[in-house]
Order: structure tokens, then C-alpha cells, then sequence
């Protein structure tokens, strides 16, 4: 998927901003400071993601138009075959998402958008993974290059701000929380002492059952015989 377009009717200092014919490759949106770079970029995201929840801490900054027009607008996009998508969101309107297909079929259900960026990714997933704020980039110019290279693919793999090691040490705590070698304690543990105890028990059951089909088998037997000697 790829943007083509898109018109911001208001989102905090852009308003009526229209672009159409957006090229295939990468595109730089380049301007001072407090131009708008970020708002835009805010405003694409949550245009194809959805808007933050206004309780959580993302959900707080809402880009309520500072200068004219209702919250929100609208994205084009190409997908994979080359077709063309128009995305609406405008929270506070009803319906507050509208999906425009290829095919002028119009829906306003959000799985529609899951056919475009994925049924596993929304707007949280795709701050962690894809989006790196200014912190984090003024410490990139003095990384090297294979240090760079791996906060890349910590961030692609586990999300910005976090590290496969650090995952890795995670898993370990969390592992070391439910069973050590050494640790008798450990919920795995008692729960495999548990099981083992069953299973003897288990054993010894069986045992018990086959002993007492043997003597059955054998007092059987001996009344067999008992009859006999009468008869």
C-alpha cells in the first residue's frame, strides 16, 4: 500500500490542506520548525488507523482545528494491485469512517481498512514499530554503523524504545518466575511434582487392579475345584 493523496478539512494547524499525485518511492515532507511535519504525519496515521481513545495519554492531543474545519478528512491510497482507495474518518460525524473500495462500492465497516494495512496492525502497533520521534533521532547521527543497523531491526522486530536483548531478558525473568532447576517452588515446578506424583499413583492403581484380577482369577479357580472334590 502506498499514499496518493490526501485533504486534511481540520487538524490542528492545517486546514483545507490538499495533495493529490503523491509519486511511488519515498517521499520527504520537508519545512521549519512548527510547520505542520508532525500534525501530518499525526493526522495520516490516525486518518488510516484510527484516532486514539480520548482517555489515554495519545487520545489527550486530539489536533482539534485551530484555524477552520470539522476534525479529520480523508487519504487515498494504492494498494498492491494498483487500485485506488479512499479512506474518510472524521470522529464526532456519523458514520465516522467511510471506505470508498476500487470498485465505488462504499462500506463503513473497519475491516475494509484491515484489507490495506493489516488485520493485526492499529495505531499503537505502528507507533512502536514504525515511527521514531525526534528524541530518538537526534542519537542516530552518532550511532555506527552496525549499532544503527541493529536499533533498525530491534525497532521493525520489537517496536522503537525496546531491544531483541531486552526482549530476550524478559523472557528469561519470566521463564526464571515459573520454573529454575533449583527452585522447588516455582509454579512449573510444583506442577511437574504434581504430575509425578500422579503418575506413580496412577501406577500403582493399575498395579493394584491387575493384582486383584489375578486373585479373583485364582478364587475362581479354587471354587472350581472345591465343587469338583464334592461332586
Amino acid at each position: 500500500m502506498r499514499i496518493e493523496g490526501f485533504h486534511v478539512d481540520g487538524f490542528g494547524l492545517l486546514h483545507d490542506a490538499h495533495v493529490e499525485d503523491v509519486a511511488a518511492g519515498l517521499t520527504v515532507v520537508l519545512g521549519p520548525n512548527e510547520a505542520g511535519k508532525s500534525t501530518l504525519h499525526a493526522f495520516l496515521v490516525r486518518t488510516l488507523l484510527g484516532h486514539p481513545r480520548a482517555g489515554n495519554a495519545a487520545g489527550r492531543q486530539r489536533y482539534e482545528p485551530l484555524r477552520g474545519g470539522r476534525l479529520g478528512g480523508s487519504v487515498t491510497v494504492r494498494d498492491a494491485d494498483d487500485r485506488r482507495w479512499e479512506i474518510h474518518r472524521q470522529p464526532g460525524r456519523s458514520p465516522a469512517l467511510r471506505v470508498l473500495r476500487p470498485d465505488g462500492r462504499e462500506t463503513t465497516n473497519a475491516s475494509a481498512v484491515d484489507e490495506l494495512v493489516g488485520a493485526r496492525m492499529d495505531l499503537e502497533r505502528f507507533e512502536q514499530v514504525f515511527a521514531i520521534d525526534v528524541d530518538a533521532l537526534s542519537g542516530l547521527g552518532s550511532l555506527e554503523g552496525d549499532t544503527l543497523q541493529e536499533l533498525l531491526f530491534d525497532a521493525a522486530t520489537v517496536g522503537t524504545g525496546r531491544s531483541l536483548r531486552g526482549a530476550r531478558d524478559e523472557a528469561v525473568r519470566r521463564r526464571d518466575e515459573l520454573w529454575t532447576a533449583r527452585a522447588s517452588t516455582r509454579p512449573l515446578a510444583v506442577a511437574l511434582t504434581r504430575r509425578t506424583a500422579a503418575e506413580r499413583a496412577l501406577t500403582e492403581a493399575r498395579a493394584a487392579v491387575a493384582s486383584m484380577g489375578r486373585q479373583r482369577a485364582a478364587r475362581d479357580e479354587a471354587a472350581e475345584r472345591v465343587a469338583t472334590l464334592r461332586a
